[in-house]
């Protein structure tokens, strides 16, 4: 007669190989879990690291004359999409907003200029003209100062705008 086969829970062999699995699943869990987190953590940071570089674009963009540049410098240096779609758009508005700051400048030169030559040419009239003339090199040093680095990219070239004595 035929000995019965023992039932599986029986079985130590069968036992022993249940037993090894459920104790080297304990050490896979934990590295599934520690990937995981680290995976998560690395995210993290990463965001962290855009939006802190995002915020140092942005105080950068409050000094006068550094506008331009930082845009440029986004532009070429990102690789976030909407960061450098953004870049690309502003640095349109700067643009048109330093083309108007030099027709400004230009404007108010070429004010000086004339009442530089009324004042030769009518004497009589110096201390209204010389009156006219301070006020409208007030208002040029001002626009001066307000663009600092006004730049001009008709041409390629960079060239800041300097008051003239």
């Amino acid at each position: 007669m035929p000995i019965p086969a023992l039932p599986w829970w029986k079985s130590g062999a069968t036992i022993t190989t249940l037993t090894a699995i459920v104790v080297a699943s304990v050490p896979v869990t934990t590295a599934v879990q520690g990937w995981v987190q680290k995976n998560r953590e690395l995210a993290l940071e990463d965001r962290k690291q855009t939006e802190n570089i995002r915020t140092s674009y942005l105080e950068r963009l409050k000094v006068p004359g550094e506008h331009l540049r930082t845009l440029r410098f986004v532009i070429a240096t990102t690789n976030d999409s909407p960061l450098r779609a953004w870049a690309e758009q502003e640095k349109k508005v700067v643009e048109g907003e330093l083309r108007g700051l030099d027709d400004e400048i230009k404007r108010a030169e070429e004010a000086v200029d004339r009442a530089n030559k009324s004042c030769s040419d009518n004497p009589s009239a110096l201390g209204a003209i010389e009156d006219q003339r301070l006020k409208i090199v007030a208002k040029a040093g001002s626009i001066k100062a307000q663009s600092r680095l006004a730049e001009d990219f008709s041409d390629g070239n960079i060239k800041a705008v300097r008051p003239q004595r």
